[in-house]
C-alpha cells in the first residue's frame, strides 16, 4: 500500500469492504523531478532550452518567483479535500470527480475519471503548479517522465491532469492525458500535446495525477 500524507484518511464501510479517496496534504512538488529524453523527443533541438518545472514550494527562490501559483495550488488542494470529505459523508459520489468537474481529453471529449481508470475510488497523490518555458510549436508532442514521491507500479494506468486557469474568470479547465508507470523507481511517463504545452507556457497551470484507489477488506489498516 502506498504510504502518503493525506488530508483525508476516512474509511467508508460498504458491505465487506472499506473505501476511501486520498488527497495530498500540501504541494508535493518538492519530491518531483522531470526528464525530457532526447530519444523520446526527436523533434526537440538539443539546444532548445525547454524547461518543464514543477514549482517547489520549499525552494526560497521558487516561493518568491511563483508565489501566486503556489497560493492557487494550496487553495485548490483545500477545495479537493473538502469535496472528498463531503463525498465520504454522503457515500454517493466521488469527491475527486466532484472537484475536477467536467474533464476533457486533448481532443475535447469528456473524460469520466472513474470510468477511464475502471475504479470505484480515486486517489490524487500529486498536485502542483507547473511551468513551461522556451517551448515552440515546431517541437510537436513532448514526452515527459516524472519521478514523484509516490512510486507507481510498472504498467499502472494513470491520468495526468493539467489545469489551466482562466485569467478573467479564475476558473480552471482540466485536460486529462494518459500516463503510465515505468521503470524500477515508479516514474510516470506522459505525452503532452503542443496545445497544452502552449497553454501551460502562457497561463497559470496546475498538474495533478489521478490513480485508481485501493479497496481494502474491512478492518485492514
Amino acid at each position: 500500500m502506498k504510504k502518503i500524507l493525506c488530508l483525508v484518511l476516512a474509511l467508508l464501510c460498504l458491505s465487506a469492504y472499506a473505501m476511501a479517496e486520498s488527497v495530498p496534504s500540501k504541494n508535493t512538488s518538492d519530491m518531483v523531478s522531470v526528464e525530457i529524453d532526447a530519444t523520446s523527443n526527436p523533434d526537440l533541438p538539443v539546444d532548445s532550452g525547454l524547461v518543464v518545472l514543477p514549482v517547489l514550494e520549499e525552494d526560497e527562490a521558487h516561493a518568491t518567483a511563483y508565489a501566486e501559483p503556489i497560493a492557487l495550488c494550496q487553495e485548490e488542494i483545500a477545495k479537493l479535500a473538502e469535496n472528498v470529505a463531503q463525498s465520504e459523508e454522503s457515500a454517493e459520489t466521488s469527491g475527486v470527480e466532484a472537484y475536477f468537474g467536467e474533464v476533457h481529453d486533448s481532443e475535447g471529449n469528456v473524460v469520466v475519471l472513474s470510468e477511464a481508470l475502471a475504479a470505484q475510488t480515486l486517489d490524487v497523490f500529486e498536485f502542483m503548479p507547473l511551468i513551461v518555458e522556451n517551448y515552440e510549436d515546431t517541437y510537436g508532442d513532448v514526452t515527459l517522465t516524472f519521478q514523484f514521491k509516490t512510486p507507481y507500479a510498472e504498467g499502472e494506468e494513470l491520468l495526468v491532469l493539467v489545469g489551466i486557469r482562466n485569467s478573467e474568470t479564475g476558473e480552471i479547465a482540466w485536460t486529462a492525458f494518459e500516463g503510465v508507470g515505468i521503470g524500477e523507481e515508479g516514474s510516470v511517463q506522459v505525452v503532452f500535446t503542443p496545445e497544452i504545452m502552449d497553454a501551460i507556457q502562457n497561463n497559470m497551470a496546475l498538474l495533478a495525477v489521478v490513480s485508481a484507489g485501493e479497496v481494502e477488506e474491512a478492518g485492514e489498516q
